[in-house]
């Protein structure tokens, strides 16, 4: 905490009359919810529960063996849709992957076409103009005022 919270949770504590700590402890948990604890737990702990439903849960161990009877291992029930979801998601990401591929593969083929229009253009313009004296002029550069 900072000095300014220090001070601050200080000044409260004196304002109450209690201890810097018990003020701690109370913003940290409050008088009602720590009533509420306490009212959930009057009539006793509660009984351990788990998330396996009953279906599942193996029956005690027979008398003295200390082993319970094997269960089969399998796949948990639903996983057959996972497994569906999953190859369908890979399925649009490779889709998507290729048509990505495919735009930058036609934005470089542009590129490179327009690269060597540009080159064609100034050797023609050389061409028209070797000592590049900037008196020959195409006709594109006519028709634009240049």
């Amino acid at each position: 905490m900072s000095d300014f919270e220090d001070e601050l949770i200080r000044q409260e504590a004196a304002r109450r009359g209690i201890s810097e700590t018990t003020l701690r402890m109370y913003k940290a948990a409050p008088d009602s919810l720590v009533r509420d604890i306490v009212n959930d737990l009057r009539s006793g702990p509660a009984r351990p529960s788990s998330i396996i439903p009953d279906n599942n849960r193996s029956g005690p161990a027979a008398p003295g063996s200390g082993w319970q009877k094997e269960r089969p291992l399998r796949a948990p029930e639903g996983i057959d849709l996972i497994d569906r979801m999953c190859a369908n998601a890979d399925a649009l990401e490779r889709i998507q992957t290729a048509h990505e591929r495919a735009k930058i593969t036609l934005d470089l083929q542009a590129y490179e076409v327009q690269q060597q229009q540009e080159r064609e253009a100034r050797r023609r313009m050389h061409e028209l103009d070797p000592c590049n004296t900037g008196i020959y002029k195409t006709k594109d550069q006519l028709d634009r005022g240049e």
